[in-house]
């Protein structure tokens, strides 16, 4: 198959970025001056296999997104277009160890390629904070340097693994600064694909260690209450999360088996699953009385309505939540070089 080779900067100063690598998508923020742009791409990794469809798809032309990387003597297939609908025949990872497999490592690679440049003067990743402990220095070690993985030489002379959620305060601090108040805390609510974590600190960033942690639990386990839901009034399979939660985000019926179907109702029927999580999350915040509550990540939306039930207070929405926690790491970065070149 023919894998389209982005056209890729050698900035002399290096840019700053940031990636935050989620079970479902990568989202990613990169910034060279003061232009920062943002793209997105599913967390989806296949084995480039030569098959024969491969030989018979490169002789009618070649899909440009999809991306070639090779990690570890293996080859991948990245495809970083984020209107494509993702297989049914896709299994999604949701396991603590996947910041240490060659898929997560392909998918930072891709996200470097995307981007454009080749040369990061600070590059910030994000993890779960319930596996922060676990994988940050080793994301350290594994992506600072230089890198080549089938597009030539790749650079990264600073690399700082934070809590996702860390992202969002940080974009949040940065762009409300009227809104820091040393007479209230801030608690970042970030609700992703399998996570949900809270971070609650000071104005000051001094994080309050015991109203912080991390919860299985986000967007998969209320697709699939509504998966489960589907299949008692309909017949056939409703697998493919990806497809169900895209009906949603986009408010367009479902179409299965050739019939549309409106989910909306199906949405409105998920405390079930909701509950439980938004209930671990009041327990671990303890009180609301003296925080201002913002909730992040692209799973935010399944949440807010029991979220701010249970926690009996006013829960806003971050700017851009989706790609809160990236735009974050990549003003983290930004702000990293500009302290180093004082």
């Amino acid at each position: 198959m023919i894998f389209h080779e982005p056209t890729l900067t050698i900035s002399p100063e290096g840019v700053a970025m940031g990636i935050d690598v989620g079970y479902k998508a990568v989202k990613a923020a990169c910034a060279d001056g003061s232009h920062v742009k943002t793209f997105s791409f599913p967390s989806v990794v296949a084995p480039a296999a030569d098959a024969l469809l491969n030989s018979s798809i490169q002789a009618i032309g070649s899909r440009k997104s999809e991306l070639e990387i090779k990690v570890g003597g293996a080859t991948f297939v990245v495809d970083t277009c984020e209107t494509e609908p993702v297989s049914s025949s896709v299994m999604r990872t949701e396991l603590d160890e996947f910041p240490r497999t060659e898929e997560y490592a392909a998918l930072v690679f891709a996200a470097l390629l995307a981007s454009g440049f080749k040369r990061f003067k600070q590059l910030t990743l994000g993890l779960p904070l319930h596996t922060f402990g676990q994988h940050a220095e080793y994301l350290a070690r594994k992506f600072r340097g230089a890198h080549e993985f089938g597009h030539g030489e790749f650079l990264v002379e600073q690399l700082t693994a934070i809590p996702q959620p860390l992202g969002s305060f940080y974009a949040f601090a940065r762009n409300n600064p009227a809104r820091l108040d040393n007479r209230t805390s801030i608690c970042v609510v970030d609700i992703g694909w399998g996570t949900s974590d809270v971070l609650t600190a000071s104005a000051s960033l001094k994080p309050d260690r015991q109203r912080c942690g991390g919860f299985p639990g986000g967007a998969a386990v209320v697709l699939r209450e509504i998966a489960d839901q589907l299949k008692q009034q309909h017949q056939g399979r409703f697998g493919n999360l990806d497809r169900l939660d895209r009906a949603i985000i986009e408010n367009r019926p479902l179409v299965h088996n050739g019939a549309e179907i409106d989910l909306m109702s199906y949405v409105q029927r998920t405390q079930r699953v909701t509950t439980p999580i938004c209930k671990a999350i009041a327990n671990c915040i303890k009180t609301t009385e003296d925080l201002t509550v913002i909730a992040t990540g692209g799973a935010a939306h399944y949440y807010l309505p029991d979220l701010r039930k249970t926690l009996d207070c006013n829960v806003e929405t971050v700017q851009n939540p989706r790609f809160a926690n990236a735009i974050g790491f990549c003003q983290a970065a930004i702000d990293a070089c500009a302290r180093r070149a004082k």
